[in-house]
């Protein structure tokens, strides 16, 4: 039985260099994601901090979400098993040559942004450092899955 990868980001470029090794070379999934699905979560991920999130956890997360997030940037880790709204997520398999590709673009808009990002639909208001770690948090965590 396969195990995830222990990943940390320190940059998109770092993330973009994973994406596409697993592009070229191929991969094993430990999870349920292809590459192309986790691409558009992610991509979504980070474009809804730009113009907004559809969704917000239920008010008792909210409330307990301060306590977290300073775990989860410390660890750089997401835990397992967290359920988000189905609006949140992709459906169906989607094409990892498009996906990839939006990924780049949207990244490449987030980069360049300087308008007022959204508040997070778990932790709230965040600052921009601490949005982009957490965007690269939020990668590594998925990619984990890829083997």
């Amino acid at each position: 039985m396969l195990n995830r990868r222990k990943l940390q980001f320190d940059s998109f470029d770092a993330m973009f260099a994973d994406v596409d090794r697993l592009h070229r070379d191929g991969y094993q999934r430990v999870g349920s994601w292809e590459l192309g699905t986790m691409c558009c979560h992610l991509a979504d991920s980070i474009e809804r901090s730009m113009d907004g999130f559809k969704t917000r956890a239920p008010l008792p997360i909210r409330i307990f979400s301060p306590l977290v997030l300073p775990i989860v940037l410390k660890t750089r880790r997401i835990p397992s098993g967290i359920n988000v709204a189905k609006m949140a997520l992709p459906s169906g398999e989607q094409n990892a040559d498009e996906q990839i590709s939006r990924l780049r673009q949207v990244a490449e808009r987030y980069r360049g942004y300087r308008g007022t990002l959204h508040p997070h639909p778990m932790f709230g208001r965040i600052s921009r450092s601490k949005f982009d770690r957490l965007h690269l948090i939020h990668a590594a965590h998925h990619l984990s899955f890829l083997v």
